[in-house]
């Protein structure tokens, strides 16, 4: 894995981990990004293979 995506996956992971010591609108917030990360796989993810499966098609 190079260093750019540790550093993404660990800049990530901080942003969504909820620690004891965080106020109720930290958490909110970063409850709001697990809640964002998750609607944007579950989006982006039948288009994308949409997308992949009218290009096949294309080139047959």
């Amino acid at each position: 894995m190079s260093n750019s995506n540790k550093d993404l996956f660990d800049r990530w992971r901080d942003a969504t981990s909820i620690k004891d010591e965080d106020d109720l609108p930290k958490r909110a917030k970063k409850i709001l990004y697990r809640v964002l990360g998750i609607l944007l796989i579950i989006i982006f993810s039948p288009l994308i293979l949409l997308i992949l499966v009218f290009a096949m098609l294309a080139t047959v």
